[in-house]
């Protein structure tokens, strides 16, 4: 994906452009509008996607931090060159997003996913062994850390900008920051 298209995505969902029939015609006529929300003030919000293609062996996945205002932050994505499985790749990607916002010092952060059953997990107090309880595991770990981070459920609709960059991550091949 380009960067224009890139661009074109987030400034319809932060209201920059004025093409909401565009909009309105990606959804669906029986669900409601879902836009993406502004955190409370003194709050940034990062949203955070996977993508997975069936030709390739490979997951992406992409985060989009923004502040209270919705301004653009920080952006990135990562290519693992191995094809996870869908939950596993989701939660790849906010263990990523959580690990780039400590290392930078930032907190007072609210990750969104559309994966619901992430963000499930995470909130859960069950443990496992698989692959994927291995990285909630973790994720809650990173999570304890840090008392100002939340991890919440969002609809697609307004996750799309990190959906395009979690796609924008195979044309990209590595690790990306913008």
């Amino acid at each position: 994906m380009q960067a224009a298209q890139l661009w074109h995505d987030w400034a319809m969902i932060q209201g920059i452009l004025e093409d909401e029939q565009l909009l309105q015609h990606q959804q669906s006529a029986a669900e409601p509008a879902v836009h993406w929300q502004q955190p409370p003030p003194g709050f940034m919000k990062c949203n955070v996607d996977a993508s997975f293609y069936d030709t390739a062996e490979a997951t992406g996945w992409g985060w989009c931090l923004r502040d209270y205002r919705g301004r653009f932050i920080l952006a990135g994505t990562n290519l693992m060159h191995t094809k996870l499985k869908t939950l596993e790749g989701e939660a790849m990607g906010n263990k990523e997003a959580i690990e780039e916002m400590m290392q930078r010092g930032l907190s007072y952060v609210i990750f969104e996913s559309d994966s619901k059953v992430v963000v499930d997990a995470i909130h859960s107090r069950q443990d496992g062994l698989s692959e994927f309880s291995i990285l909630i595991s973790h994720i809650k770990n990173l999570l304890m850390s840090n008392n100002n981070f939340e991890v919440k459920f969002v609809k697609r609709q307004a996750n799309r900008v990190a959906h395009s960059l979690a796609r924008a991550a195979y044309s990209m091949f590595s690790r990306r920051l913008f």
